[in-house]
């Protein structure tokens, strides 16, 4: 009877177990399905399911706009009312102190900006106004209470006072992106309209030893290649960077070089495009400046070996200053660029997957 029983309940099984792969199998069965699914699955995980599950997101519009693979460009003032904060009251920078008002006045030529005329102060140079922008947020979030609680909300708990100029609404930000390229990896937004802007800090490496160059740009392009290699067929790549998207984005890289009795300078790429930047485009874009800076922080540091007259070695357990010969040279230029070669060797894998294997938009 038990026998009986087992035998029933095995055939039910299976009987069951075929009606769901025969669901899973219709166009629009799986489509409903899917789009309860989380968007992170949705891009990475059920492509890899089956040849027909891929070919179902690539088709389906819902699953497309759900994804925000579907680029929607805005006109300036729905951009700016959509991506960038806005204070809650009216009148907060009014009641700020007499010295922050003139400080408005030396760099925004008014008493009484919006967050609007801050952003846009920024667009004009980036490279050169990034650092008054910075203070000039710093200090208007500061003194407009409750507003700085909204702004440390959006930014995240891992983003510091004196680095915040994160405008950009969390919710705006592609969500895959956004958990690679935000505060916790010092990553800050912010942008005018229809074009974003992207700072991406920390000081490049002031010894050879263990240090890349540029290790924050050099752990966003490892992450981001292991997640391309994990997923190749990700559609995630192809989606737009931002929910409107924006159709410029300029990213801007780490002081180079570092002076402590200067400010230090910037560089920056720009990319534009009519119908929105994807994630793809911010990439290259990141792969492009990190390769630039690499070169630069290679080529300063071969100057400063070529240069030095002394030199520290090891003698037993201590270290004593002599005079630098051309064999040192050699083989502290050697040395840097063994240190230098992943990191460089990581970044153009990267940018040869995004341009010939990810997918396009």
């Amino acid at each position: 009877m038990n026998l009986v029983n087992m035998n029933q309940n095995s055939t039910t099984h299976r009987r069951g177990q075929s009606a769901a792969q025969k669901a899973l199998h219709i166009t629009e069965i799986l489509e409903h399905i899917l789009l309860r699914l989380d968007r992170r699955d949705i891009l990475c995980n059920a492509q890899a399911v089956s040849h027909f599950w891929r070919n179902c997101i690539n088709g389906s519009q819902h699953i497309k706009m759900a994804c925000l693979l579907v680029p929607v460009v805005a006109d300036e003032l729905t951009a700016e009312d959509k991506l960038y904060m806005k204070f809650v009251d009216p009148l907060a920078l009014v009641r700020m102190p007499q010295w922050a008002h003139d400080l408005f006045s030396e760099h925004l030529g008014t008493t009484n900006p919006s967050l609007a005329d801050m952003r846009k102060f920024l667009m004009q140079d980036p490279i050169q106004n990034f650092y008054t922008y910075r203070n000039i947020v710093r200090t208007a979030f500061d003194h407009c209470w409750p507003e700085i609680n909204r702004f440390d909300e959006n930014c995240g708990p891992n983003a510091q006072r004196p680095m915040q100029v994160h405008q950009l609404r969390r919710e705006a930000l592609h969500p895959f992106i956004r958990h690679y390229l935000w505060p916790h990896r010092r990553c800050y937004w912010s942008g005018y309209g229809s074009h974003a802007h992207l700072s991406i800090h920390g000081r490049p490496a002031r010894a050879f030893e263990g240090e890349s160059g540029y290790p924050t740009f050099h752990a966003i392009i490892t992450t981001t290649l292991f997640l391309i290699r994990k997923c190749p067929t990700a559609t995630w790549i192809g989606s737009t960077l931002t929910t409107p998207a924006v159709q410029t984005l300029t990213v801007c890289g780490p002081p180079f070089p570092f002076h402590e009795d200067r400010d230090p300078g910037m560089h920056s790429r720009t990319y534009y495009s009519t119908s929105g930047v994807t994630i793809r485009d911010a990439l290259l874009l990141i792969v492009d400046l990190a390769l630039e800076l690499f070169a630069l922080f290679a080529e300063e540091k071969y100057q400063l070996i070529l240069s030095e007259g002394t030199i520290v070695k090891c003698d037993g357990d201590s270290y004593v200053q002599c005079e630098a010969t051309e064999e040192d040279r050699r083989n502290r230029t050697s040395e840097l660029r063994e240190r230098m070669q992943p990191a460089c060797e990581t970044a153009q894998e990267l940018q040869q997957l995004l341009t010939t294997v990810a997918p396009q938009s």
